[in-house]
């Protein structure tokens, strides 16, 4: 996941088990900031990471751990229920809410910012913040109409990150997403096909010499400079693409990360400037 405006993005380890970790990473310098971990899911595809990189929005789902919350606002308390799932603000690496919604489940939620400080919220009806994590620093505005509430984001996501859906699509295929990169004749595509759940989605580059697979790619994108990135198992890689075939460097390897508990920083429960 990478900001629009600044030359960070943040890696989503995934693993062991059901653990989830947090990472940023200066795409610039290509150095890496370990941050917290989670134990439940994390939905990478119903996150973002504001334009300056400064705020991640996230959605948490916890399964059969419930988190209690007490729903209260400025109209007095309400009935103290318990939420397996939450939309959250905080800032990368870490996962401490600055901002909080509860869910409930896991149709809808998350999340995308729209402007360095504007978050549009995929909640529905649900949209009520949580008492203690209010958006004190956020304008947020929250969809209407009908959505697909068990792909709400990703539509929003990608077009907002310079990704053009393909019209035409072959049989099997649900959606197919076309990025060009400035100065660069080549595109990445991503297909997704029908498949269990959100289905199963495959990425390859199109070139002036033809189209090039890229095997076992879970996440691809392009960053500022124009590189190709991209994960694969536990690795992060870069590549250039030399005469049509992308050519790869591994920038690093998360494989050997266990779980462990980390407190976040002050910092990390302040919000950015404006």
């Amino acid at each position: 996941m990478l900001a629009r405006d600044a030359d960070v993005g943040v890696v989503f380890r995934r693993g062991p088990a059901r653990w989830v970790r947090v990472i940023r990473w200066d795409t610039r310098q290509d150095a890496f900031d370990a941050g917290q971990w989670f134990h439940g899911r994390i939905y990478e595809e119903r996150c973002d990471l504001s334009p300056d990189g400064e705020l991640l929005v996230y959605f948490a789902y916890k399964g059969h751990r419930p988190v209690a919350f007490d729903d209260r606002d400025d109209d007095g308390p309400h009935l103290r229920t318990h939420r397996e799932s939450w939309t959250a603000v905080s800032r990368p690496p870490w996962l401490t809410a600055l901002a909080l919604w509860p869910k409930g489940d896991t149709w809808m939620g998350g999340g995308v910012f729209t402007g360095r400080r504007a978050l549009l919220l995929f909640h529905g009806y649900e949209n009520r913040s949580h008492a203690e994590h209010r958006p004190t620093r956020l304008r947020v505005a929250c969809i209407d109409g009908p959505v697909d509430v068990t792909r709400p984001v990703r539509p929003k996501l990608l077009e907002t990150h310079g990704w053009e859906r393909r019209s035409e699509r072959a049989p099997g295929v649900t959606e197919c997403w076309a990025k060009r990169v400035t100065g660069s004749t080549a595109a990445l595509v991503r297909t997704t096909r029908e498949g269990r759940r959100d289905g199963r989605t495959t990425w390859h580059l199109e070139t002036a010499q033809g189209e090039v697979p890229l095997p076992d790619v879970r996440c691809a994108d392009f960053d500022r400079p124009g590189r190709l990135v991209f994960t694969r198992g536990a690795g992060l890689f870069a590549a250039q693409l030399v005469g049509g075939a992308p050519v790869e460097q591994q920038l690093a390897d998360f494989d050997a990360m266990r779980p462990e508990r980390i407190e976040s920083p002050p910092e990390a429960r302040a919000w950015p400037s404006p």
